[in-house]
């Protein structure tokens, strides 16, 4: 269920087709009492009409996201800005120019760990390395929570919680500064792997929802 909490029309339809900017504006005020849905992958706005007044991807189309409220750009060219506090508002900013601040009622719920993790891409060879090391107990296996993941078309990008990622780290650099790495078969390997791992990014607020956790035996 939708309710208008405020609405702006746009003091001037200059570079649209007066049609378009008049039938935005309508379809606009017809989201009062209209149907709201969101999932893992869309958000969308329908009037009490039927009609699909925005449907955002949210794959490719977040600009910023924080504890407070996230942005998505709409391939049209519209601004869509969720907050997260109770009763959950949208404020719309149309490519007419048009505005709507929104309250909705939705099952969804988004969940941020509070930890701080460690982010990192594994291509297929540094995942295969790294999977080896766990298997073969080179590396300390983690505990529940301690590394989640998300596939991707090339590897995996993993999400290590700031503890395990300090003790892949250690463990890592102490390979490498007692000659383990040179005298492996896969010198390169390791150091590639190794150095793909001190290059991860620091982030806290992860939005987990998507997010799984890595299971070495599946």
């Amino acid at each position: 269920m939708i309710k208008i909490t405020e609405l702006k029309k746009s003091a001037s339809n200059t570079g649209y087709i007066s049609s378009f900017w008049d039938e935005a504006w309508e379809e606009m005020n017809d989201l009062e009492n209209g149907e709201f849905k969101e999932s893992d992958e869309m958000i969308e706005f329908i009037t009490s009409s039927g009609i699909t007044f925005l449907n955002i991807q949210k794959e490719g189309n977040l600009m910023t996201r924080n504890k407070q409220f996230e942005q998505y750009f709409e391939g049209g060219g519209s601004i869509i800005r969720k907050y997260f506090d109770e009763p959950i508002v949208f404020e719309i900013d149309h490519i007419t120019g048009h505005f709507c601040k929104l309250e909705v009622i939705s099952k969804y719920k988004v969940k941020f760990s509070e930890e701080v993790y460690f982010i990192q891409t594994l291509n297929r060879s540094n995942l295969a390395m790294f999977s080896m090391a766990l298997q073969r107990h080179l590396l300390p296996l983690p505990q529940k929570g301690e590394l989640l993941f998300e596939n991707l078309t090339e590897g995996s990008k993993f999400y290590f919680i700031s503890s395990y990622y300090t003790l892949i780290k250690s463990k890592l650099n102490y390979f490498s500064e007692n000659g383990f790495f040179i005298k492996s078969n896969a010198n390169e390997e390791w150091e590639s792997l190794k150095m793909t791992i001190d290059n991860s990014l620091e982030k806290q607020n992860i939005e987990i929802n998507k997010l799984s956790e890595y299971n070495l035996w599946g």
